[in-house]
């Protein structure tokens, strides 16, 4: 008899199922189509470029979308890099594997830690902070455009936006003379010298004649003087600042393993209007909003770098308010 009761019950709550209401149905695939816009729409504001067209066909087709994998280059590179104290052993790391690495796979890893620099991920700012010194440096302008090439056929939006440029007076590709014909003006330390003599003379000890030679137009003597102990942030930040300058100058403070990382000498490096924007933007991805927003109102900044720095800001994810405050951005 309590068998006979179990199976009447199960067959009743079968037919109590079957006869459910077909609004039921369609309100369960309604709140999942709900989530799916959801999470595309987060999604577009993680990603941008191919992912927000991704997301876009997945919620109009009512499917979850899923961010693509990072690459394992880009995976190695966010465990390793931080892991390193020596900011000369990250850069080493990082630009060895650029350079070794075939392009492709480089352009992937890229891809991926410029998308979570451009969200203000720590750990991804610390490796676009050790590639820097070879994507800025002039010497390293065949890689730099190879992989630019690589951004714009793959399909790679954000390493696009790192490494975009524009020509111009300044840039470093227009009536800039060659360093060797430049003449050391202000930057004289008495009777005129070679070159060789003011690089000897620019790991001295001497303040007064160290002073002088920060005013030298040639990236040589800058390289020279910047890995000398003596040398504060205050100098190099006065050097970033200075205007006129040289492209290649700008490049060297740009890559120096001691200064480049610097913020205050970002900064500087970036509101110099004479500082190349194939300098400047990449640099741009390492600031904080306040340093964006000053960069907006230089109005003597290329319009390329205003550019690049109003469409950071805009990628900034916002920055949890207090119950006082309204909320910000990263």
């Amino acid at each position: 008899m309590a068998a006979t009761a179990a199976t009447a019950a199960r067959a009743a709550k079968a037919v109590t199922v079957a006869k459910a209401p077909a609004s039921a149905a369609t309100a369960a695939r309604a709140a999942t189509a709900a989530q799916a816009v959801k999470a595309a729409k987060a999604a577009k504001a993680a990603a941008g470029g191919r992912a927000e067209a991704d997301a876009d066909t997945h919620a109009r087709r009512g499917r979850r979308w899923y961010p693509p994998p990072v690459s394992e280059l880009a995976t190695h590179w966010l465990k390793a890099v931080p892991a390193l104290k020596e900011t000369g052993l990250r850069v080493g790391l990082v630009g060895s594997e650029i350079e070794d690495t075939p392009l492709d796979v480089v352009a992937e890893a890229l891809e991926h830690i410029s998308m979570l620099a451009e969200q203000a991920d720590p750990r991804a700012r610390e490796v676009l902070s050790a590639a820097l010194p070879i994507l800025t440096d002039p010497a390293k302008g065949e890689l730099v455009g190879s992989l630019r090439e690589q951004a714009q056929e793959g399909g790679h939006f954000a390493l696009a936006r790192l490494l975009r440029r524009r020509g111009g007076i300044r840039d470093g590709l227009h009536d800039v003379p060659e360093p060797g014909e430049r003449h050391p003006g202000e930057a004289r330390v008495g009777r005129a010298v070679t070159l060789g003599e003011r690089k000897s003379l620019a790991r001295g000890r001497n303040r007064d004649v160290l002073d002088r030679l920060l005013r030298d137009p040639h990236p040589q003597v800058i390289r020279t003087i910047l890995v000398n102990p003596r040398i504060t942030e205050e100098d190099v930040v006065r050097l970033a600042a200075r205007r006129p300058t040289y492209p290649d100058v700008q490049a060297e403070l740009a890559k120096s393993p001691r200064w480049g990382i610097r913020q205050r000498v970002r900064v500087a490096l970036v509101q110099n209007p004479y500082t190349p924007p194939a300098i400047s933007v990449p640099i741009l991805s390492m600031l904080v909003r306040q340093e964006l927003e000053q960069v907006l109102q230089a109005t003597d900044v290329p319009p390329i770098v205003r550019g690049a720095a109003l469409e950071l800001l805009e990628r900034r994810p916002p920055i949890p308010a207090r119950d006082d405050e309204p909320e910000t951005k990263q």
